[in-house]
């Protein structure tokens, strides 16, 4: 974990300390989706001590639609300290923060918005910083998309993250995208995730994103110029069998620059 990272998560410990530990029985279903006995550690424990099997119980449980910042909140620094250290907090990224998301968004103050903000900014950071398949997650078929998308749902800003992503001009932040868009997007032309098809404000943000005539331009320029014989353990980055790691690449450069003005792939073939 990066040193800005674990300074993040140190600061959302502090900034939620004000949340006290849950008195009453917390928002699961007992004890179908959790045991008494769990819900019981959940309250009990020493935040810091809580394993990714009691959040994942907890997020997983049934609940009520509209969350309590009251209860999520206590919880919310121990999530994101596990959700930064790779541990499986659901079953899909995804929903990691699937109760900050439920919680109505005036119900946390500027400051604690602000102290999950600069989580998510610092863990983006270290995200770009490594090769695709250096990544934490142990989620089959996981890319940064995914991540994005967890942030969304959990209430977040993610047009920070996206900007630093185009302005990040490295290998690894490169076929982080190559990564991610080729499945996540270009390979039917649409956001193609589940979990985003009740999401209309995060599929037009990452529509035009992906789809800017200059961004285009920008990715491109990157992955046809990027050695991939430098990449170290460049042959673990697969898809199962089908692609290896320059097909993929080849394929998103040819699905990226098709819509391309014939401008624009002058300026890229120059």
């Amino acid at each position: 974990m990066s040193s800005a990272l674990a300074a993040a998560i140190e600061h959302a410990y502090r900034v939620f300390s004000a949340c006290p530990p849950p008195a009453g029985p917390l928002d699961v279903c007992m004890p179908c989706c959790v045991e008494p006995e769990m819900e019981e550690q959940l309250r009990r424990l020493p935040l810091r001590q809580l394993t990714p099997k009691h959040l994942y119980e907890y997020n997983n449980s049934a609940k009520n639609d509209v969350q309590s910042i009251a209860e999520v909140g206590y919880f919310l620094p121990r999530l994101l300290e596990l959700i930064a250290q790779g541990k499986e907090v659901h079953h899909s990224t995804e929903l990691y923060l699937d109760r900050l998301g439920r919680c109505p968004a005036d119900s946390l103050s500027p400051e604690q918005w602000q102290a999950v903000q600069a989580v998510a900014q610092a863990m983006w950071a270290q995200s770009l910083n490594r090769y695709p398949w250096e990544n934490e997650s142990t989620q089959i078929g996981y890319t940064l998309f995914d991540t994005l998308l967890m942030w969304h749902k959990g209430g977040l800003d993610i047009q920070p993250l996206l900007d630093l992503w185009l302005h990040t001009d490295t290998p690894q932040a490169t076929l982080q995208y190559a990564d991610s868009a080729w499945f996540g997007y270009w390979d039917e032309g649409c956001i193609s995730n589940a979990f985003a098809d009740d999401q209309p404000e995060y599929q037009q943000r990452m529509t035009a994103w992906l789809s800017d005539e200059a961004h285009c331009l920008t990715f491109a320029r990157r992955l046809l110029v990027l050695d991939l014989a430098r990449a170290p353990d460049v042959d673990k980055w697969r898809w199962g069998d089908y692609f290896t790691p320059e097909q993929r690449t080849q394929c998103l450069i040819d699905a990226m620059t098709q819509g391309l003005s014939d401008d624009a792939l002058r300026q890229l073939l120059n």
